[in-house]
C-alpha cells in the first residue's frame, strides 16, 4: 500500500474518531471519555499483534519510552478535546483548528529535531494554515 493511501486512510479514520468523540463529549465526563477512547484505541493494536509475524518485531527502550510519553501527551489532549466539545462548540470550526495545530507542531518539531530543511512552500503553507485558523474562529 502506498504512503499516500495510508495517510489518506489514517486521516479519514482520525476524522471519524473525532466525530465519534464529538458525539460522546456531552454524554460523558472528559476524563472518563479519555479513558474509554484510549482503551478503544488500544484494541486495534492488540488485535494487530495477535495476527502478525512476531519474529520481526522491533522493541527498544527508547521506542517504548517515547510511545508511553506520546500516549500520555495524547491522553491529555484527549481530555482537552472532550472538554472543548462538551461545551457544544462547532465541530466544523474547532476540529480543523486542532488538526492544523497538529500539522504545525509536527512541521516545527521536525525542523528543530530532525535533519529536515523547511522550504518556502512549507513556510507559505504554515502562513496559510495560521490564516485559516484566524478565518475559522473570527
Amino acid at each position: 500500500m502506498s504512503n499516500l493511501i495510508i495517510a489518506l486512510l489514517a486521516g479519514t479514520l482520525n476524522g471519524l474518531g473525532d466525530f465519534a468523540t464529538k458525539v460522546a463529549s456531552n454524554r460523558i465526563s472528559p476524563a472518563l471519555g479519555a479513558i474509554f477512547l484510549c482503551t478503544g484505541a488500544a484494541i486495534p493494536g492488540v488485535l494487530y499483534l495477535l495476527f502478525i509475524n512476531h519474529s520481526n518485531m522491533l522493541v527498544t527502550k527508547t521506542g517504548v519510552l517515547y510511545s508511553i510519553a506520546g500516549g500520555f501527551i495524547i491522553g491529555i489532549g484527549t481530555i482537552l478535546f472532550f472538554t472543548l466539545f462538551s461545551r457544544n462548540v462547532n465541530l466544523s470550526i474547532y476540529q480543523p483548528v486542532i488538526k492544523t495545530m497538529v500539522v504545525l507542531t509536527a512541521v516545527v518539531l521536525s525542523f528543530i529535531f530532525f535533519p529536515s530543511k523547511i522550504s518556502w512552500q512549507q513556510i507559505l503553507g504554515i502562513i496559510f494554515s495560521l490564516a485559516g485558523i484566524y478565518l475559522l474562529v473570527r
